[in-house]
Protein backbone atom coordinates (compact mmCIF):
# COMPACT_ATOMS: atom_id res chain seq x y z
CA UNK A 1 0.00 0.00 0.00
CA UNK A 2 1.43 3.66 -0.69
CA UNK A 3 2.00 5.78 1.82
CA UNK A 4 2.26 9.98 2.20
CA UNK A 5 4.60 11.27 3.98
CA UNK A 6 4.13 14.20 6.49
CA UNK A 7 5.95 16.55 8.74
CA UNK A 8 6.61 15.06 11.84
CA UNK A 9 4.82 16.37 14.92
CA UNK A 10 6.50 19.76 16.31
CA UNK A 11 8.13 19.04 20.40
CA UNK A 12 9.34 22.60 20.99
CA UNK A 13 9.71 25.77 18.92
CA UNK A 14 13.28 26.88 20.22
CA UNK A 15 13.85 29.90 17.29
CA UNK A 16 11.66 29.70 14.76
CA UNK A 17 13.47 32.44 12.82
CA UNK A 18 16.15 30.32 12.63
CA UNK A 19 14.33 27.20 11.88
CA UNK A 20 15.56 25.48 15.44
CA UNK A 21 12.56 23.03 15.86
CA UNK A 22 12.77 20.41 17.40
CA UNK A 23 10.63 17.26 15.95
CA UNK A 24 9.08 14.30 17.55
CA UNK A 25 11.12 11.30 15.92
CA UNK A 26 8.86 7.84 14.55
CA UNK A 27 10.18 4.24 14.64
CA UNK A 28 10.36 2.99 10.86
CA UNK A 29 9.45 6.51 9.82
CA UNK A 30 5.89 5.05 10.98
CA UNK A 31 3.60 8.30 12.14
CA UNK A 32 1.83 6.07 14.29
CA UNK A 33 4.83 4.93 16.51
CA UNK A 34 5.94 8.07 17.98
CA UNK A 35 9.11 7.13 20.38
CA UNK A 36 9.92 7.88 24.10
CA UNK A 37 13.20 9.47 23.87
CA UNK A 38 14.20 10.22 20.42
CA UNK A 39 14.17 13.48 18.74
CA UNK A 40 14.80 15.19 15.55
CA UNK A 41 16.27 18.81 14.25
CA UNK A 42 14.90 17.86 10.50
CA UNK A 43 11.67 17.86 9.68
CA UNK A 44 12.60 16.31 6.51
CA UNK A 45 13.44 13.61 9.21
CA UNK A 46 17.29 13.19 8.21
CA UNK A 47 19.10 11.18 10.59
CA UNK A 48 22.32 12.89 10.53
CA UNK A 49 20.06 15.45 13.06
CA UNK A 50 18.00 12.63 15.35
CA UNK A 51 19.09 11.87 18.42
CA UNK A 52 17.82 10.09 22.08
CA UNK A 53 17.53 12.83 24.57
CA UNK A 54 19.50 10.25 26.86
CA UNK A 55 22.69 10.65 25.35
CA UNK A 56 22.38 14.66 26.09
CA UNK A 57 24.72 16.03 29.64
CA UNK A 58 21.30 17.77 30.47
CA UNK A 59 19.59 14.42 30.42
CA UNK A 60 22.23 13.13 32.91
CA UNK A 61 21.80 16.37 35.19
CA UNK A 62 18.30 16.53 35.22
CA UNK A 63 16.65 16.54 38.48
CA UNK A 64 13.32 15.60 36.62
CA UNK A 65 13.62 13.31 33.78
CA UNK A 66 10.46 13.23 32.43
CA UNK A 67 10.52 16.80 31.78
CA UNK A 68 11.81 16.88 27.95
CA UNK A 69 11.01 20.18 27.36
CA UNK A 70 12.88 21.47 29.61
CA UNK A 71 16.00 19.23 29.00
CA UNK A 72 15.78 19.67 25.70
CA UNK A 73 15.69 23.71 26.15
CA UNK A 74 19.32 23.59 28.91
CA UNK A 75 20.54 21.62 25.42
CA UNK A 76 19.65 24.33 23.21
CA UNK A 77 21.30 27.24 25.43
CA UNK A 78 23.90 25.00 26.00
CA UNK A 79 24.98 24.69 22.66
CA UNK A 80 24.28 20.50 22.51
CA UNK A 81 21.98 20.19 19.43
CA UNK A 82 22.63 20.34 15.80
CA UNK A 83 20.46 21.85 13.22
CA UNK A 84 20.59 21.71 9.31
CA UNK A 85 21.38 25.17 9.06
CA UNK A 86 23.92 26.01 11.92
CA UNK A 87 23.73 28.80 13.94
CA UNK A 88 24.11 32.53 12.58
CA UNK A 89 27.49 33.32 13.65
CA UNK A 90 28.52 29.65 12.78
CA UNK A 91 29.34 29.56 8.98
CA UNK A 92 26.90 26.91 8.58
CA UNK A 93 28.69 24.43 6.97
CA UNK A 94 28.82 21.54 9.48
CA UNK A 95 25.12 22.32 10.27
CA UNK A 96 26.33 22.32 14.49
CA UNK A 97 25.66 24.35 17.32
CA UNK A 98 28.37 26.72 18.34
CA UNK A 99 30.24 24.86 20.26
CA UNK A 100 28.78 21.59 19.19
Amino acid sequence: MPTRWVEPEVCLVLDKALDHIIYHAYKDGDAERRLTYWYNTSCCEDPTFEFDIRELQEWLDAPDRSDHVAILRAAYANGHLEFEGGYPDDDGANGTAAGG
